[in-house]
């Protein structure tokens, strides 16, 4: 109970609830837990027991990581995509690095080899991370699922295993990919 781990001296606790037992929440909240995360398998919600000591308790998960993959060929040309569905697809002639988010437990070199191989078919290594763009969604026109989080978007170097390799894009998130003239790319009104 509370009252026992405030007198052993414990200044933080985490209380993990599973959908089978949801009617706990407000248990919980009224006995003074906050909400920390939630995930498919469970609510975690925090207790800090010390009010005379700040609260050392990390906060909830706030940053999503996505990548991207600059992959440029022998004949100066990149590949890049325009999105059939996402953020992009209203916007005419948008053309961008094929990418997409990390997945859970995913590594940033191994989510951009997937990413550009699912959007494009085109298989490719790994080379190095080039950048990484930060981005804070401090609005809530950036949706429920952003508000108030960061994007961490790498921007990383690939090579094209074989360039001749027919690129095929992916036929529920891609209009079109293709390999661009490096200075037509970097020329797009939206770059």
């Amino acid at each position: 109970s509370l009252r026992e781990w405030r007198r052993a001296g414990h200044k933080g606790v985490w209380l993990r609830v599973h959908p089978t037992a949801a009617e706990l929440v407000p248990v919980a909240v009224r006995a003074g837990f906050s909400f920390h995360r939630a995930d498919p398998e469970c609510l975690t919600l925090t207790a800090w027991l010390a009010p005379q000591v700040e609260n050392k308790l990390p906060p909830g998960p706030s940053h999503f990581i996505g990548v991207a993959g600059f992959v440029l060929n022998s004949r100066r040309e990149v590949l890049c995509i325009r999105e059939k569905s996402g953020p992009s697809a209203r916007l005419p002639d948008f053309w961008k690095l094929p990418g997409g988010l990390v997945d859970q437990h995913e590594d940033i070199r191994t989510a951009v080899v997937r990413e550009v191989a699912e959007e494009t078919g085109l298989d490719a290594e790994f080379l190095h991370l080039a950048t990484i763009q930060e981005m804070h969604h401090v609005s809530k026109m950036a949706g429920p699922a952003r508000t108030g989080t960061t994007d961490l978007y790498c921007i990383c170097v690939l090579r094209a295993k074989d360039e001749a390799q027919q690129l095929v894009p992916q036929a529920s998130e891609i209009a079109a990919c293709q390999w661009m003239p490096l200075d037509e790319f970097l020329s797009l009104r939206y770059n």
